[in-house]
C-alpha cells in the first residue's frame, strides 16, 4: 500500500475527518502482519479498536429495543394529553349542565312574552360561565408547558448517556498518548 496515502489517511483520522471507507482502509493496513516500523506504535490503536468492536458491537436486537422504547414514549405522551383533554372537557360539560339546571330552578317564572329578558339572562349566565372557565384553563396551560419541559429534560438525560459513551472513546485517545509518551522516553 502507498505509504503517503496512509500518512494522509492517518492525518485525517486524527482530525476526525475520515469516512467509513477510509477507516476501513486504515484498519486493513494496520491489521496486516507487515507494517512499516514507523507505524508500529499506531498499530496498537487499530488492534485495540478492532478488538473492542468485536466485543461491543450492537446487533439488530438493540435497534428493535430502541424503536420499541421510542414507540412506548410516544404513546404515553398522547395518553397524557388525552387525559388532560378529557379532564377539561368533562369539567366544561359539568359546568354547562349546572348552569342550565340552576337557570331552570331559579328563573322558572319567565313568561313567553318576555323572551328578550330570558335571552339576556341566558347570555349573561353563559358569559359568566365562560369567564370562569377561562380562569380555570390558565392552570391547565401551565400543565402543558410543564409536560413540554419534561420532554426537554428527557433529552438532557440522553446527553448524559452520550457522555458516558464518550468515556469509552477517550480510552482510544489515551492509548496513542501512552504510546507516544513511552516512545519519547
Amino acid at each position: 500500500m502507498n505509504i503517503s496515502r496512509i500518512e494522509i489517511l492517518l492525518e485525517k483520522f486524527f482530525e476526525g475527518n475520515t469516512s467509513l471507507e477510509e477507516e476501513k482502509e486504515l484498519k486493513e493496513f494496520f491489521l496486516k502482519d507487515e507494517v512499516p516500523a514507523k507505524f508500529l506504535p499506531l498499530r496498537e490503536i487499530f488492534l485495540y479498536a478492532d478488538e473492542e468492536s468485536r466485543h461491543h458491537s450492537l446487533n439488530e436486537s438493540f435497534d428493535n429495543k430502541l424503536f420499541k422504547e421510542m414507540d412506548n414514549t410516544k404513546r404515553s405522551d398522547v395518553s397524557t394529553y388525552r387525559k388532560i383533554y378529557l379532564y377539561i372537557a368533562s369539567g366544561v360539560a359539568a359546568t354547562v349542565l349546572i348552569v342550565i339546571g340552576l337557570f331552570n330552578l331559579v328563573d322558572t317564572r319567565i313568561d313567553q312574552k318576555d323572551i328578550h329578558t330570558a335571552y339576556q339572562q341566558t347570555r349573561n349566565a353563559l358569559l359568566f360561565v365562560s369567564e370562569k372557565l377561562n380562569q380555570g384553563m390558565e392552570p391547565a396551560a401551565k400543565v402543558a408547558k410543564f409536560s413540554e419541559g419534561m420532554q426537554d429534560a428527557k433529552k438532557i438525560s440522553a446527553y448524559g448517556k452520550g457522555m458516558k459513551n464518550l468515556g469509552k472513546i477517550s480510552k482510544m485517545y489515551e492509548k496513542p498518548k501512552e504510546i507516544l509518551i513511552n516512545k519519547n522516553n
